[in-house]
């Protein structure tokens, strides 16, 4: 079994910030999101993994799913953040290049459904999440 992976839904404005990433020629969007850490619980990857991201502070995170993604178990958080601008950091910053690039974007529901987001099961995920939310 692979690594578990904690995830992070945040909504503002009625978008869902997600990270776009150009890698060997493929463009796809995830999550912000990572591997959990020696005894550490999916929420608090969760709440680290956003900071070392996205630089916002988590104020509340609520799973919403708990998943099986190709073998590893991967969970995701409905977050609500600190109301700040979000700035690209941790590993994706540092690693960030025109061949490997991560950059965060808000992205609205009709995007979402229309644009390569990995795993898949996000989309049905977002049909429960409340768009309207800070």
């Amino acid at each position: 079994m692979g690594r578990a992976r904690a995830a992070a839904l945040i909504v503002r404005d009625g978008k869902l910030l997600l990270i776009r990433r150009r890698r060997a020629g493929r463009e796809y969007y995830v999550l912000p999101g990572g591997g959990l850490e020696q005894g550490e619980t999916y929420e608090a990857a969760c709440r680290r993994e956003v900071l070392e991201e996205t630089g916002l502070q988590v104020i509340s995170a609520r799973l919403v799913l708990l998943y099986d993604n190709m073998g590893n178990p991967e969970s995701s958080f409905l977050v609500t953040t600190v109301p700040s601008e979000p700035v690209l950091g941790g590993e994706e910053a540092l690693q960030n290049s025109p061949e490997n690039a991560y950059q965060l974007t808000w992205v609205s529901p009709e995007d979402l459904m229309k644009i390569n987001v990995v795993p898949r099961v996000i989309r049905e995920l977002s049909k429960n999440i409340p768009w309207n939310s800070a």
